[in-house]
Order: C-alpha cells, then structure tokens, then sequence
C-alpha cells in the first residue's frame, strides 16, 4: 500500500467514495453544496434532492432555481408561504389566507368595515416614504418628521449629514414647508399646536417629558436642532412650523427646550430651518 494510504492521506479527488491510490472505500462525503445534482470535487451526479421549502423556485442549499412551481392557495403558497398581493381572499378588510388587513380610513375610521383607529401609518405616494400617526384627542398627527425631498425651496440634513435624515427628517425654511404637503395633510397652525399641547396637559414640564422621545405619550419628539445662520443645539432643542404667520418676515413655531425641560411658543423668522410635523386634515 502506498506509504501516503498507509499514514491515512488517501486520495478522494476523483471519487469520494473511494481512494485513487489503494481503493479504500468510505462512506459518502460528497459535497452538494454548489449543486444539489453533482459534487463540486468529484463530480458524482445524483437524482434531485434540492430544498424548495423556502422559496419555490431558489434551492435553499444550492441557490439553483426554476419556474415558478408555487402551490398556490388564494394568495399564500402551501409550501414556502409565499405571498402575492394580487391574490388575496378579501373576507370584509381582512384576507382570510393570510391575515392581512387592508382599510380605507377616512377621520380615523375605516370606510368599509368601520373599525376605529387610533394609530396606523400614512405612505407618501411622491417618495415611498412610510409616516406613522397617532390620534390626540381631536388631532390625527404624524408622529415623525418630515423627510421629503422636494425639488425646489431651501432644506437641509443637520449639519448637511444625510445620515441624520432617516430619523430626525429635513430641516425646511417656512416657505418650502408650506409648500411641500402631501394630500389630505396640512402644517398645523399655531391654535392646533396649542389645543394639542393642552391635550397633553397644562403644565409646560409635564408636557415636554410626555412628548419627547420615550415619553408616555408616543409622540416621540426628537431633538434634532434647527439651523439659523449656522446648525445648533442638536440633542438639547426641537422646533417645528406652524402656519401662523405674524408679518411679512415673522412665524410662530413650536419649540421643545431641552436645555430646561419645557415647550413653548416663539416668533422666528421664515429663514430659519425648522422641522415639521403635520396634522390630518
């Protein structure tokens, strides 16, 4: 026997069931990780053994794929529980298959099967982007800022980071804030600022730890700083637009100081970069 097979180094390349050199077998140790049908080191073919249950048409193992063999049942696959959208089996706003509830909510109740709603999610159509919202006593608000990217006016990213706009949104000068509100949507006046800030409570403190992030409420205030002549007091202020004008070159705004633990009320002026947060009309 060679002295290589004697000390146990056989040659399996050609065969993995068997040495090239003594012919010693062993039990199979093929590798069908490539290809579930051939071995990437000996090239031993098999009968189909791919793992389809993930995915109907990828091979779990080997990534290899095929037509669409879904077995489809409405619009879940009984085997990989794929989903397609086109297929559902509507039982009122809900798909009896998958669970899936589709509502049509006009003032915070579904138009088709009048389920109440106190919270949900708002898609912009011009950008994809996802918003969710919560109801405040008479107010339906977005609970995070603005992030929409309009093609004309001034915005900016604090401190022109763009990593700072997934959570915190654009900053906008009052005009572009005015005039980037989707449908069905509108920037709060400076009255609707004050009726939700009462809804919350009376006391300034109470307010500002109820609607900050973590806060009781879910409102979920950031304090994201603003720009005026440069970026500043990012992680000890928010402010926000309202619609109230005062002159030709003044806006009140809503501000969350972080600095003494309060909200309140200011005069500011358009040019400013504030952020934004809009009411349901």
């Amino acid at each position: 026997m060679n002295l290589k097979c004697k000390l146990g180094f056989h040659n399996w390349s050609n065969d993995c069931e068997k040495c090239s050199i003594c012919g010693k077998s062993r039990k199979k140790n093929h590798n069908w990780s490539h290809d579930c049908e051939k071995c990437s080191i000996c090239g031993q073919t098999r009968e189909r053994e791919h793992y389809w249950s993930n995915n109907c048409e990828k091979c779990a193992v080997c990534g290899k794929t095929r037509d669409n063999y879904h077995k489809w049942s409405g619009c879940r696959c009984l085997v990989c529980l794929t989903i397609r959208d086109e297929h559902h089996v509507w039982q009122s706003c809900i798909c009896s298959k998958c669970g899936k509830e589709e509502h049509i909510i006009v003032n915070n109740i579904c138009s088709k099967c009048g389920k109440e709603f106190h919270k949900g999610f708002y898609i912009d159509k011009r950008d994809g982007q996802t918003y969710h919202w919560k109801k405040f006593g008479n107010h339906t608000v977005m609970v995070d800022n603005l992030r929409y990217k309009p093609q004309y006016g001034k915005y900016w990213a604090y401190n022109n980071d763009n990593s700072y706009v997934k959570n915190y949104g654009y900053l906008y000068d009052w005009e572009t804030a005015c005039n980037i509100v989707p449908e069905g949507w509108h920037l709060p006046s400076i009255y609707e600022w004050e009726s939700l800030v009462k809804f919350f409570g009376r006391d300034e403190k109470i307010v500002y730890q109820s609607i900050i992030k973590g806060g009781s409420s879910g409102f979920e205030i950031l304090l994201g700083g603003c720009r005026g002549n440069e970026f500043a007091f990012f992680g000890s202020r928010a402010d926000f637009w309202s619609s109230t004008k005062i002159d030709d070159v003044m806006v009140k705004t809503f501000t969350c100081r972080g600095q003494v633990g309060l909200v309140d009320f200011q005069d500011c002026g358009r040019g400013c970069g504030f952020y934004v947060r809009l009411f349901k009309d």
